[in-house]
């Protein structure tokens, strides 16, 4: 079987559980804002399981299918986003239950949020006209990426420091913090591996390319730690009680003012 073959079958086959638990987490949780830490990882496993089912098609067609091969890449690149927007949720809920009334970290929250913007529109002009201009949609992909990677930088920094105040924080925001920072790493690395693969000149057939590259790398980069990653926040979702992702006030803003 061939390597690519073998890694769409193991999206499909890895990620169709995985699917209904993020709905159930959902739901679980939905009344309880911000509910950006629940929502984001429903489509990034719906696109795994849509984006495995492509990579079998790809490989069983004989033809060069050039849709195919851009929705493929679309969907195995756009998994970046919803990581990234997860990890917001995370920064947002810490923030929520414990620092309410500290303006400068919810600004500095919401610059990040705008942030999404911008690269997400650069990730998706990118890969609009990647076949009709391929350098420039190269480019733009790339620069979307680094956006990408500065706000991750970002998020992390703060959630660092939450780690410093981590004695302040309610029960339910440890854990969270614990989860975001456990996955960190993962993010890393699985943002690492976009940049590199649009920072080659021949992206879309390159050593980093997801759909003709190393299997290899493309597994290990980036589909096994954006899996690492939603299972540790599956983890964080259903050991925390809903009642107690529920805001409850600043607890350290007169120490932080």
């Amino acid at each position: 079987m061939k390597p690519h073959l073998s890694l769409g079958i193991a999206q499909v086959v890895f990620y169709a559980p995985i699917f209904p638990l993020t709905i159930y987490l959902m739901y679980r949780n939905w009344h309880h804002r911000p509910r950006m830490v629940w929502w984001p990882m429903v489509p990034l496993s719906l696109m795994r399981v849509v984006g495995g089912a492509c990579i079998i098609a790809l490989e069983l067609d004989r033809s060069f299918n050039l849709a195919l091969i851009i929705t493929t890449i679309v969907l195995l690149n756009v998994g970046a986003i919803p990581l990234i927007v997860n990890e917001l949720g995370f920064v947002r809920t810490i923030l929520q239950d414990n620092f309410s009334q500290v303006p400068r970290l919810h600004l500095m929250v919401k610059l990040l949020r705008i942030g999404f913007i911008p690269a997400g529109g650069l990730l998706a002009a990118g890969g609009g006209i990647s076949s009709d201009q391929p350098t420039l949609g190269r480019t733009l992909a790339l620069a979307g990426y680094v956006v990408f990677a500065a706000i991750l930088i970002a998020l992390i920094a703060m959630e660092l420091y939450f780690w410093t105040l981590r004695s302040s924080l309610i029960p339910s925001s440890r854990k969270i913090l614990m989860g975001g920072l456990a996955t960190a790493p993962f993010l890393i690395v699985r943002n690492l591996y976009g940049i590199l693969e649009y920072a080659q000149h021949d992206w879309a057939t390159g050593h980093w390319s997801p759909v003709f590259g190393s299997a290899v790398l493309f597994a290990l980069m980036a589909l096994l730690m954006e899996y690492v990653a939603i299972c540790i926040w599956l983890w964080v979702g259903f050991t925390t009680p809903p009642n107690s992702v529920v805001s409850q006030g600043a607890r350290r803003d007169g120490e932080m003012k």
